[in-house]
């Protein structure tokens, strides 16, 4: 058995963080990850000179301390202005306050139905739908954000919260609307207003740039928890821990708890059981010649395509596909865990075939293909998710645990966010 006095599970850029200010303070610590890499949904890969990204990453963050160590690895800024695919148009995003492209028709539709909304006054804080038909009206959300929802967050409207969204969704004035609908000359009005991508090596750069030299363990997966003994046993090794920091997904913990306070733990599982979170399939693609379209990322509304959203690394930075090519990532959701119903490489056909009829690219020039799913995308904010999440919290800090992450405290975290997540868990340690 190794004896460590602070073991951190997860690789990702929390428990990273984590190493990181602990070999700044010089305390014992180990980090098992059980990928062959670090970095969790913040690393890339490279497939015949093209660099991809694990799910579209661009920093915008503003904390002083990620920028710190994020700036340590020269990077592009970019304005971000993507544009929405909506029934053959490209609307600029958001696409609430840029309805110019609309029919004289729709734009009455949408318009009439703002003047109607606030039907929806007294009970907007209910759930996602009224938020929504409150802030703009029947007719948009029937036809933008509720379609939208069920591909991105695979869910309907109405069974999620409303507590997650802060400044996610704009939320443009009355004249910004009517503005929108006369010109296409509207200032952007993205929610950050520079977004920075490294310069080379993909957004794993920005992570390299600050891990350097901390203690890792790769290829080393936890296979069994000891609560009580403060145990953890991996497929390679047994580790004592006075301290335990975990990023895990909590889903993952009811297979892995070999021994803990049986009295609570019945509730304990039965609250992870009733947590819901999205996965989702990475399909990435390198192409010969000229991109079609120069937007960093768009959303594509139309629910007879699979793809919720989808992203250019050769847009973020030229030095990540070989010359005269271009590159596109485009994302599928599914439900805890499970797989689409197409199999993967008809999905990776499908999905090829119709960013193709929207413009995205160009069959012909496609020389790169590969799909990835991940289990662990994003949280879902239902409307049971804090009590449950507290539940399942309490229960690991009683025995011991220190949460981090997106998974491991299981919020809707940026990556700077769940940088610092990992970095602060250690306050105590070291004024301590």
């Amino acid at each position: 058995m190794i004896s460590i006095e602070n073991l951190i599970i997860g690789g990702g850029i929390a428990g990273l963080a984590v190493g990181l200010r602990l070999k700044e303070e010089q305390q014992e610590y180990l980090i098992l990850e059980k990928n062959s890499y670090y970095g969790g949904l913040c690393s890339s890969f490279c497939i015949d000179g093209f660099i991809f990204d694990n799910f579209v990453h661009l920093s915008f963050t503003k904390n002083d301390l990620v920028r710190k160590y994020f700036d340590r690895t020269p990077f592009y800024a970019h304005i971000p202005n993507p544009y929405n695919y909506y029934h053959g148009m490209w609307i600029k995003h958001p696409a609430i306050n840029n309805l110019y492209p609309l029919s004289d028709n729709e734009k009455h539709l949408v318009n009439n139905d703002l003047k109607l909304r606030e039907k929806y006054a007294s009970k907007y804080h209910e759930n996602y739908e009224y938020w929504l038909r409150y802030q703009f009206g029947d007719y948009f959300s029937d036809n933008f954000p509720l379609v939208y929802t069920r591909k991105y967050w695979q869910e309907e409207a109405k069974n999620i919260g409303t507590k997650w969204i802060g400044n996610r969704v704009y939320q443009p004035t009355y004249e910004e609307i009517m503005e929108g609908m006369k010109t296409s000359n509207t200032p952007v009005t993205y929610y950050a207003k520079e977004m920075r991508y490294p310069t080379h090596g993909g957004f794993e750069s920005f992570i390299k740039g600050f891990a350097g030299g901390i203690n890792i363990n790769l290829n080393e997966e936890v296979v069994a928890i000891d609560l009580i003994g403060k145990t953890v046993t991996t497929n390679k090794n047994v580790y004592s821990y006075q301290r335990l920091f975990s990023s895990l997904p909590l889903p993952e913990w009811t297979s892995l708890v070999l021994t803990c306070n049986k009295r609570d733990f019945t509730k304990f599982k039965e609250s992870i059981d009733n947590l819901h979170w999205t996965s989702g399939y990475m399909i990435s693609l390198g192409m010969k010649g000229k991109i079609p379209r120069n937007d960093l990322w768009d959303y594509i509304y139309d629910e007879d395509i699979e793809v919720s959203r989808y992203y250019s690394p050769s847009i973020m930075s030229s030095n990540t596909v070989p010359q005269g090519c271009y590159s596109i990532q485009a994302e599928v959701y599914t439900r805890d865990g499970k797989s689409h119903r197409l199999p993967c490489n008809e999905l990776l056909d499908s999905t090829i075939k119709k960013l193709d009829c929207i413009g995205a690219l160009r069959t012909q020039e496609v020389v790169v293909k590969d799909i990835k799913f991940s289990k662990y995308c994003n949280v879902l904010f239902d409307h049971e998710i804090y009590k449950n999440r507290e539940i399942v919290l309490n229960y690991l800090e009683h025995h011991d645990v220190i949460s981090i992450g997106r998974f491991g405290l299981w919020d809707y975290y940026w990556s700077d966010q769940s940088f610092l997540s990992g970095y602060n868990a250690t306050d105590g340690i070291i004024t301590g």
